[in-house]
């Protein structure tokens, strides 16, 4: 009986044995295939990521071709017009440093010009003080608006003729303009201008005035002694009057604003005052 027992616990012992190895061995054998299929997801995965990655990456290129594509589609003509701006930039920019300098030159000019004019001015100014340079030139200025008018010395004006009166004696006015017909009007050139160059230098204004009205005192007492010089008696075929010419329109009115009866009382005494302006009128 002992021994039927203990075979019985040996087998049942073996029995336990071989099953739980067998049961080892399933387990072993489920553990090695889930590692495998495991192994096997984690490739596919790989590949999968990979395959992804180079996707995206193709993707993106071609995705980064088209876009530049199109970019230069639409820069390319604002490249164009962009240098053909700069080109007309740099063209007006040339032209603008040209005009520049071409104005600069001109400015340069006028002021030099300017400044010799008046340097010339104040000469002229500074010499008219000087009674016989004034007189001169007041012949110069009678010669150049006669001139002017379409007339030729000594074929339709004659200077310094001295010819004689029967109430002022011998008697020289500054020019005899010859008209047809034979007829001739006398012409004299000599005003009075050192009142007038003194108010023009003159900065107060009250003595301005007065220096105005100097002038114009001076003026029509030169009328009155012009007029009794009768120049119209010692020539032949003459008009009853002479021409007082005053060689600048500003003299001859600064006389009249001082003394607005000016012209009248020369009218009155055969006198006709005139200016360059007037004497080309009178003269065509």
């Amino acid at each position: 009986m002992l021994s039927v027992a203990v075979a019985l616990f040996v087998g049942l012992v073996l029995g336990a044995v071989l099953g739980w190895l067998a049961n080892a061995s399933r387990s072993a054998a489920a553990v090695s295939a889930a590692r495998t299929e495991a192994d096997a997801l984690r490739s596919s995965q790989e590949l999968a990521a990979r395959s992804l990655s180079a996707a995206s990456e193709d993707a993106a290129r071609r995705q980064s071709t088209a876009i530049g594509s199109q970019v230069n589609h639409i820069v390319e003509p604002l490249r164009g017009v962009l240098g053909q701006l700069s080109e007309e930039l740099r063209r007006v920019e040339h032209n603008r440093i040209s005009a520049y300098s071409g104005l600069a030159e001109q400015v340069r000019g006028m002021h030099t010009a300017s400044q010799q004019l008046s340097n010339e001015t104040r000469a002229l100014a500074n010499a008219l003080h000087t009674p016989h340079i004034r007189g001169r030139w007041g012949e110069l200025q009678l010669e150049r608006v006669v001139e002017l008018a379409g007339m030729s010395e000594h074929c339709d004006f004659s200077t310094q003729v001295s010819a004689e009166s029967d109430i002022a004696g011998q008697v020289r006015p500054d020019m005899v303009i010859h008209l047809a017909g034979n007829r001739d009007i006398v012409v004299d050139a000599k005003v009075p201008l050192h009142a007038y160059l003194s108010a023009a230098d003159c900065t107060d204004t009250d003595k301005q005035a007065a220096l105005l009205a100097d002038h114009a005192r001076a003026v029509r007492a030169h009328v009155t002694q012009l007029a009794a010089k009768s120049y119209w008696t010692a020539f032949a075929n003459t008009p009853e009057m002479v021409v007082l010419f005053v060689p600048g329109d500003t003299i001859l009115d600064a006389a009249v604003r001082a003394d607005p009866a000016l012209i009248e009382y020369g009218f009155a005494r055969n006198v006709v005052v005139t200016t360059p302006t007037s004497l080309v009128a009178l003269l065509r």
